[in-house]
């Protein structure tokens, strides 16, 4: 029996730190205040020990236990991963990031800004709050024990919540998802360009003994009317931008397999047909003030895709009713182009 490629520690260690802090912070919490509001002018030192260096100190001490206990809470031997493309919705791509950290918690590293920015807020909330009842609105002091010990319980919580998610394990360079949101914000752009019939994320998937680790996402569309024929492949490594893309017409009868390169350094795309490997650059069929397509003119950049492939099917293969509409809706006279 293949040994199982992820071997987990106890999690005691954590569950008693997490649930005894929250404790302590609770109970702790309530009585610092209680004892200290009404002595707050008279020792303003030991005030702010109680209401800002403590809840700093918890705070870092969650942070850093919580990452030495991920870092430490399994082991890990790589196995043989064997990939295969998937394909995926739009609306499964955006699900899977939340399914899959939710799933594979102990092996991702998810960071967030809100997990550091938080803290902040709290212990800045922690010795305000004192203050402001104090000094301002005294009717506010009986409520203070019962806040300030909310804030130091939710302080701990969300500081090692945050620690264990941002810090990274053995595992996480294999497990860590790939830019799922950028190719899907790809995708949304891309199948909303005229003469698009469905669009997919793929992506290359291994599992092993339940493990499941994605690689590579890719945006792949179909033309209307071409969907058995060709398709445009895209990818992405920013948000609303695109860094290549590849247009292909498979070979069909006698007519041989042609291909489309865009990519960010060339900015124009560069046709090869059947086994020419030097290729040549081609015009943008879309009317545009655009000449050099860049990496965010995203839109524009599919709309010439799309374009490219109707006209050279109609061109190779005669008048198509379907892809003269889509070319009419790209701005384009839909007639049978000379031959390049």
């Amino acid at each position: 029996m293949t040994e199982h490629p992820v071997q987990f520690h106890s999690l005691r260690l954590v569950y008693g730190w997490v649930f005894g802090v929250l404790l302590l912070t609770l109970l702790g919490g309530y009585y610092i205040a209680l004892w200290n509001i009404p002595v707050l002018e008279t020792n303003l030192v030991l005030t702010l020990f109680w209401f800002f260096i403590l809840p700093f100190g918890i705070s870092f001490l969650d942070f850093y236990l919580s990452w030495k206990f991920k870092r430490g809470n399994l082991d890990y031997q790589p196995p043989n991963w064997e990939f295969s493309a998937v394909q995926l919705k739009i609306d499964e791509a955006k699900r899977l990031p939340k399914e899959y950290n939710r799933k594979f918690t102990r092996l991702v590293a998810v960071p967030n800004y809100w997990f550091y920015f938080l803290p902040i807020v709290i212990i800045v909330a922690s010795i305000s709050l004192p203050m402001y009842s104090f000094f301002i609105d005294p009717l506010l002091n009986a409520q203070i024990p019962i806040i300030f010990s909310f804030l130091l319980s939710s302080l701990h919580l969300i500081s090692f919540w945050g620690g264990w998610r941002s810090t990274s394990c053995k595992a996480s360079g294999d497990f860590t998802l790939p830019l799922i949101r950028e190719a899907v914000k790809l995708a949304q752009t891309q199948s909303n360009v005229a003469g698009i019939s469905h669009t997919r994320i793929v992506f290359d998937k291994a599992e092993e003994t339940g493990l499941e680790v994605f690689r590579n996402p890719r945006v792949v569309s179909r033309i209307q009317g071409l969907e058995e024929e060709s398709y445009i492949e895209s990818s992405t490594e920013e948000l609303g931008s695109v860094l290549r893309v590849l247009v292909r017409s498979y070979e069909k009868d006698d007519v041989p397999e042609i291909i489309w390169w865009w990519t960010s350094r060339d900015r124009n795309f560069r046709k090869y047909v059947g086994d020419n490997k030097e290729g040549y650059y081609v015009k943008n069929p879309v009317p545009s003030r655009v000449h050099e397509l860049g990496v965010k003119d995203v839109r524009l950049i599919f709309e010439n895709s799309v374009a490219l492939l109707a006209l050279e099917r109609i061109r190779l293969m005669g008048p198509n009713d379907e892809l003269s509409s889509i070319l009419s809706s790209l701005g384009i006279e839909a007639k049978t182009p000379k031959t390049p």
